[in-house]
């Protein structure tokens, strides 16, 4: 019972910033999807969250909006999404 709560719960999450991004649900659940399994791959730590969490989401939304007048904001949310994560990445590899 508690394996299908953490499965369901990231999944739901990711479809609701989708949404409120204004896309389909599918990329949401792709992306639940994938990081749940990358993440089960990697290993696991106390530390390590594998869902979407609100204040990243937050943040790509306020920068997405303050270039509202710009064209394709589905290549901007990507392209920060991966810079995001190379953050991350690097703040990991240094501490």
């Amino acid at each position: 019972m508690a394996s299908a709560s953490i499965t369901i719960g990231p999944a739901l999450q990711a479809m609701a910033f989708v949404l409120v991004a204004g896309f389909s649900p599918a990329p949401g659940i792709m992306t639940a999807v994938v990081a749940s399994t990358l993440g089960a791959a990697v290993g696991s730590s106390e530390f390590q969250v594998n869902e979407p969490t609100n204040a990243i989401a937050v943040m790509l939304a306020a920068q997405i909006s303050l270039s509202a007048d710009l064209s394709d904001p589905f290549s901007r949310i990507v392209a920060l999404t991966l810079l995001i994560g190379v953050v991350q990445l690097l703040a990991g590899g240094c501490g």
